[in-house]
């Protein structure tokens, strides 16, 4: 309990220090954000796939935004397992995408 604890500390201390907000913790930020809170709300596994490796948060999500919207919004209605390979920033095989 008392790691879990140290872990939590040190995650808020790396994400509210400017010297480590990078773009791939600003791309999980968002990507992980409930809807409410003005994320997409999508599961820390596919939230870290999505966002890491990438240098431009803003880039990757617009990306994420189009491939995973509706039709109907312009969109193009992909799965979430197949907008995060889409838009992803780093290179990896397709095969782990069932795994989730």
């Amino acid at each position: 309990m008392k790691l879990i604890r140290n872990i939590l500390i040190l995650v808020v201390l790396l994400i509210t220090s400017p010297v480590f907000a990078s773009e791939a913790i600003k791309c999980f930020e968002v990507a992980y954000a409930h809807k409410h809170n003005g994320g997409f709300g999508i599961t820390q596994g596919y939230a870290v796939e999505l966002c890491s490796g990438t240098s431009d948060a803003k880039e990757v999500l617009q990306c994420f935004a189009k491939a995973w919207g509706h039709p109907a919004n312009n969109g193009l209605g992909l799965t979430i397992g197949q907008a995060v390979a889409l838009c992803k920033a780093n290179s990896q095989p397709l095969d782990h995408l069932f795994l989730h």
